[in-house]
């Protein structure tokens, strides 16, 4: 999945917006191994993950704090509406 990340970063530098990618896993062990990936990561697009274990654990939908954000501690999870803040805009190219 980390290797899909150059992929993002084209198509937010071809319409000019950067959205935050989110990877939904279904374990808690994925997601820190996924996470480790994606710090060594050189990208400006906002990466998080979230997994089902921790969402059922914690009685949560993905709409609520269950998105860990590449870069921050595992227990600052952001809800999707905190995420919107990561949106941003970049100059856009055609190629």
């Amino acid at each position: 999945m980390a290797g899909k990340v150059a992929a993002y970063e084209a198509f937010s530098r071809a319409c000019g917006r950067v959205w935050p990618v989110l990877f939904w896993l279904d374990s808690p062990v994925r997601e820190c191994h996924l996470q480790t990936r994606l710090a060594e990561a050189n990208t400006f697009v906002p990466l998080t993950t979230g997994t089902s274990q921790h969402a059922d654990h914690f009685g949560l939908s993905p709409a609520e704090d269950a998105w860990w954000l590449r870069g921050r501690p595992e227990a600052d999870r952001h809800t999707l509406a905190d995420l919107a803040a990561t949106v941003t805009w970049t100059e856009r190219t055609w190629t």
